[in-house]
């Protein structure tokens, strides 16, 4: 049932997918998976440009689900989303947990928390 969710958002079924995640939430409270299912609903809700349902999203995924695959995800995203609404020194904030983790992050992402922050001007490159 999360993949057919996941696979709805990689076929832009965006309805879809968000209906499949709700209902996976419903049936499924306490699973391991919830904290992506929430990163996803925050990515659904960015694709949306509606960018405080999404902020909601990621926050949930972030703070409630810690040990989830999407953990870091979720605070890149939550960044980003918070520049977008004005709230550039929050946004920094977390582009600068992200870019001095030395531990978890990928460098992949680390790259892209770098090259946020430098945009929204948390960092001098």
């Amino acid at each position: 049932e999360y993949q057919y969710a996941y696979n709805q958002i990689v076929n832009n079924k965006i309805n879809r997918a968000e209906r499949a995640f709700d209902l996976y939430i419903e049936k499924y409270p306490e699973d391991d998976k919830l904290g992506e299912v929430y990163f996803w609903k925050g990515e659904i809700h960015y694709k949306r440009k509606d960018y405080t349902d999404a902020l909601e999203y990621y926050l949930i995924s972030y703070q409630k689900y810690p040990d989830n695959e999407r953990y870091l995800d979720s605070l890149f995203k939550m960044s980003v989303v918070l520049g977008f609404l004005g709230k550039e020194k929050e946004a920094c904030e977390g582009f600068t947990l992200l870019v001095s983790n030395q531990t978890t992050i990928s460098e992949s992402l680390r790259s892209k928390a770098l090259a946020e922050a430098v945009q929204f001007g948390c960092i001098d490159n």
